[in-house]
């Protein structure tokens, strides 16, 4: 589960590392992305 942030980055919680900031159009999130939802 991340957040959006904006320019293209959001935020996560990572079982590794705690909450990281990354760049949703890295080669890892490419190809893990499915989608997103606003409430």
């Amino acid at each position: 589960v991340g957040i959006y942030m904006s320019k293209g980055k959001f935020i996560h919680l990572s079982t590794k590392g705690g909450v990281k900031e990354v760049e949703l159009n890295s080669s890892y999130w490419k190809a893990r992305y499915i989608g997103a939802r606003r409430y």
